[in-house]
């Protein structure tokens, strides 16, 4: 097999990246790589490996973070600028909490670029966290605090009231990646919701489609969180510029409390506007306009419950 077509399974496989990362990658990294780490926990098989400059962290054959050792602060994976998205819909967030660390770079991204905000952390491995600090950088301090707890008991236990939440948490399952059951329920949403803000927002990083065949987990996903939340609004990464949406994909939804939608046209240009103030993530306009907006039949798939939530069984 060659260089290029290991790659490109890879990436099929995974669904984690654009095409466009998948270029950058193949552009900056040999093919040889070299296995930094490697170990069991007690939730991952984690792998930590090398390609030229590109340092990538593995749960067995899924990516789940990477940095560009050339340029550490550069994005590998577009989604997680996505989910700044989140500051149109409350541009006062002031406390963030990010249930998944994986190599820590969005936290990172957001304790550097909003030096008024805190920035918490839940992750249920601690492996997972001492792997972030030894090969990704990451840092603890006055505005970043990493809890070892799984993300809904951390949750409920907690009292801190936070503006926005963040869902990253993916483990690998035979049938690939897969996000905890009881991260995705309505009780889960219903406890979210008390612990954010007046004007909190809830974003939910989601792989998945929005087209075709096999949509039935993302219309679940949706149906789950507007149960709970007036307003979810879908923003699938470059959906624009790769407008395949029956393609698998990163999708970002955003949920908010308030109950007044804001339009296409309305959100791109808050977007314009805090590019002026406060976010520096480049193409932001860009991303905002990527809004989904046409209907999804909700009808025919289930609410996701504690009792009933058959996440990793839903597609065929």
């Amino acid at each position: 097999m060659t260089c290029i077509t290991a790659w490109v399974e890879w990436k099929v496989e995974l669904r984690r990246a654009s095409v466009v990362l998948l270029a950058l990658l193949l552009a900056n990294s040999p093919c040889i790589s070299k296995v930094l780490y490697e170990k069991d926990s007690m939730y991952h098989h984690i792998i930590v490996e090398q390609r030229g400059t590109m340092r990538i962290l593995r749960f067995d054959n899924t990516w789940q973070s990477a940095i560009d050792l050339s340029d550490p602060n550069k994005t590998i994976f577009p989604y997680t600028d996505y989910i700044h998205l989140a500051l149109i819909f409350n541009p006062q967030i002031k406390s963030v909490l990010f249930v998944g660390l994986g190599g820590g770079t969005a936290p990172m991204r957001f304790h550097r670029d909003y030096p008024d905000m805190t920035v918490h952390v839940v992750e249920i491995d601690p492996e997972v966290k001492r792997v972030a600090m030894r090969y990704f950088g990451f840092k603890e301090d006055q505005r970043m605090k990493v809890f070892i707890q799984d993300g809904r008991m951390f949750l409920r236990r907690t009292r801190t009231i936070y503006d926005l939440i963040v869902m990253d948490a993916y483990h690998a399952t035979k049938y690939g990646l897969s996000i905890p059951f009881h991260l995705t329920t309505k009780e889960f949403y219903q406890l979210a919701w008390r612990r954010l803000s007046a004007r909190g927002v809830l974003a939910y990083n989601l792989i998945g489609r929005l087209e075709g065949g096999r949509t039935r987990t993302t219309r679940a996903f949706v149906k789950t969180i507007q149960s709970v939340f007036p307003l979810v609004y879908i923003f699938p990464v470059d959906y624009r510029r790769d407008p395949w949406v029956t393609d698998r994909r990163n999708i970002i939804l955003i949920a908010t409390k308030n109950r007044k939608r804001i339009s296409p046209a309305d959100i791109v240009a808050r977007a314009r506007l805090l590019v002026r103030k406060r976010v520096k993530i480049p193409r932001y306009a860009e991303y905002a306009a990527d809004i989904y907006v046409k209907p999804l039949n909700l009808r025919n798939v289930p609410l996701f419950t504690d009792d009933y939530a058959p996440v990793e069984y839903l597609e065929p």
